[in-house]
């Protein structure tokens, strides 16, 4: 089996995905007016936002000073929210906040790498409004028949390649997930992935939302990690 043609084709069903759908911890900052602000939080670690939806924002003086009042208390303002927001634990936007377990690293374009599993990335995003699960199902139905059709013209070089179709409960928003893996072993180790792609949509409070996470660059998975169990206890819908 050669593994750079199944990396092409799981390469090839995200962007397909996509168009259809600690010591020292740092404050989370943002990007805003030409200049980085530090955002608030409340106690558990979650953005303020203000009535408008914006965020809000310590006032800082021309030395990056917090700023205070003649009460001595710190003065805050806000910000239009952004597209979104990283600070390499998390990856949070207007409609969803995903807080990554220990071993995960965000990056500014929100997609997460794992420290632990070489070579598997992980990321969320609102896919546009909906009502009810259907949306969610014919997504995952149309990732399955994409697969499908792929790997019906592919003849010898995908031979062994999985798809896999469930639903799973997801913990803090309690919405019914539709998961698809697509799922190769490994020819010299069986009890490893030598591709590996999972995908979930799930319909929350008027949102669908995908999530993708896949293998890249030929490293292997040994899927020990319930990806789908992560995000359903890590991420919060607003």
């Amino acid at each position: 089996m050669d593994k750079k043609i199944i990396a092409v084709i799981c390469a090839s069903l995200i962007v397909i995905s996509v168009a259809f759908a600690s010591c020292g911890k740092k404050k989370p900052t943002i990007n805003a007016k030409d200049a980085t602000y530090e955002v608030v939080t409340d106690e558990e670690g979650n953005t303020v936002l203000n009535e408008n939806g914006e965020i809000e924002i310590y006032v800082t003086d021309e030395d990056g000073k917090k700023v205070t009042d003649e009460n001595g208390e710190i003065k805050t303002g806000a910000v239009p929210f952004p597209n979104q927001i990283t600070d390499g634990v998390f990856h949070e936007t207007k409609y969803f906040k995903m807080v990554y377990p220990n071993g995960w690293t965000v990056g500014n374009s929100g997609i997460a790498t794992s420290k632990k599993y070489k070579g598997l990335d992980a990321q969320v995003m609102y896919s546009g409004a909906a009502t009810d699960d259907s949306a969610a199902e014919n997504e995952a139905n149309n990732t399955v028949s994409q697969w499908n059709q792929i790997l019906s013209q592919a003849g010898d070089a995908v031979t062994g390649v999985t798809v896999e179709q469930r639903t799973v409960t997801l913990e803090k928003c309690g919405a019914t997930a539709y998961v698809v893996e697509i799922k190769k072993a490994d020819d010299k180790n069986p009890k490893t992935y030598s591709a590996y792609q999972l995908t979930m949509d799930f319909v929350c409070n008027g949102g669908l939302y995908h999530v993708q996470c896949f293998t890249e660059d030929g490293n292997t998975f040994d899927g020990s990690l319930d990806l789908a169990a992560m995000y359903g206890a890590n991420l919060t819908i607003k």
